[in-house]
């Protein structure tokens, strides 16, 4: 019976997906606005997802996907689409407080 080794861990480490940087945007121009902030972190969701799809349909046809990588695909994708939820949730809420002072 033969093991393989523990694969590296570095795919397993949480995604700081609200510091990356949009590709057309020189960072030391100028700083980058909310509006691309909050593209780039979708764009980022957006590929998490489309990751753990794509590992989730590999492992269902038999392609040579590790079962713990497809695992870590898709809580990696999961954990990213909760906190979209909650950054979403606290803007809501924010922009509530905002629309319901009295000037």
């Amino acid at each position: 019976m033969e093991i393989n080794p523990i694969a590296k861990l570095e795919n397993a480490l949480p995604v700081d997906f609200l510091a990356a940087k949009p590709q057309n945007i020189a960072a030391e121009d100028h700083p980058q606005s909310f509006k691309e902030l909050l593209k780039s972190a979708l764009d980022s969701v957006q590929s998490l997802q489309t990751k753990a799809d794509d590992s989730v349909k590999s492992l269902a046809s038999g392609g040579a996907v590790d079962l713990h990588e497809v695992m870590i695909d898709l809580e990696q994708a999961s954990l990213a689409m909760e906190l979209t939820l909650q950054i979403r949730n606290k803007l809501m809420d924010a922009y509530k407080e905002i629309t319901s002072m009295q000037v």
